[in-house]
């Protein structure tokens, strides 16, 4: 009698799962890698399983590649897109102006500045914008320099790094002082 070597059909239903993946399936619609897989299992030829094996790593290789493209391709034109929205978004104001005009200058320079809201122009000092008396004695009782803080802050909105620069101090002492002088102002 004589020994009869696993079929092809036999190896696929043993092996249905992996005949099932997407990856293979893809790799096995060329007719020659049926017949070199159907030499390397009923004739267990080497030769052809060498081959079929050194094809499988050519395309897989090849699948890993696009996908690393693909996956490259997203990423930047992700980001493209991006910077493009953030440069359409571009606030008009800020566009420059003609090249006819001063260079440098933006549209935004170009609107004139409001005058001083009416409040502004009536108060002309801390003093002038306290309700109460107490409040006035309060501000009086305060340090020159603690003064001069507040009066920058509200009048100029100057930040604390400014005012800081000012006094030869740190940003972090202005605050404590503009804080304090505010909690001592609300009676606190």
């Amino acid at each position: 009698m004589i020994k009869r070597g696993p079929s092809l059909e036999d190896f696929i239903r043993t092996h249905i799962q992996f005949f099932q993946d997407p990856l293979v399936q893809a790799f096995m619609e060329k007719n020659h890698h049926w017949g070199l897989l159907r030499a390397a299992i009923e004739q267990e030829d080497q030769a052809s399983s060498d081959i079929l094996n050194q094809r499988f790593e050519m395309f897989y290789l090849k699948i890993r590649m696009i996908r690393y493209i693909t996956t490259l391709s997203r990423f930047y034109v992700k980001t493209y897109d991006q910077s493009q929205r953030k440069q359409m978004a571009m606030l008009m104001l800020d566009a420059p102006s003609d090249a006819e005009e001063e260079e440098g200058k933006s549209r935004g320079d170009l609107v004139p500045a409001e005058g001083p809201s009416s409040d502004d122009a009536i108060a002309r000092e801390v003093q002038d914008l306290l309700p109460t008396a107490d409040m006035r004695k309060t501000f009086q009782a305060f340090s020159q320099k603690k003064q001069i803080i507040v009066y920058f802050h509200l009048f100029f909105q100057a930040k604390d790094q400014e005012i800081a620069e000012m006094f030869g101090c740190t940003p972090q002492n202005v605050s404590k002082m503009r804080r304090m002088a505010f909690a001592q102002l609300r009676g606190g």
